[in-house]
């Protein structure tokens, strides 16, 4: 497993309905340094993200992600913490199973 950063804020959840990669906009954080990053993780490690999440409390199932249509067969989910949540959710020392790659401007 790969400890990445000493915390990850979680701003955006987006997946497409026939892909399987999910898009993790987010803070990764080093000590008292913050970037703003796209993480490209796996379903699995989504999964695993969100049950970390459930047990510091934050429950965030499905019925949170706005739909849009792409095109007549494939669907975007998104869901937008800072439009939904009065808080930034934040998981310290998270740890991928599967392989990820990172995106930062």
């Amino acid at each position: 497993m790969n400890v990445l950063f000493d915390r990850i804020e979680i701003l955006k959840i987006q997946f497409e309905e026939q892909n399987t990669d999910v898009r993790l906009i987010c803070r990764v954080c080093q000590g008292a340094v913050c970037t703003e990053s796209t993480l490209i993780i796996s379903f699995t490690d989504l999964n695993r993200l969100l049950s970390r999440l459930s047990l510091m409390g934050v429950e965030l199932d499905y019925s949170l992600f706005e739909v849009t249509w792409i095109n007549r067969e494939e669907k975007l989910y998104e869901f937008d913490a800072q439009n939904v949540l009065a808080f930034v959710p934040s998981i310290d020392h998270f740890e991928m199973v599967g392989p990820y790659r990172q995106i930062c401007a």
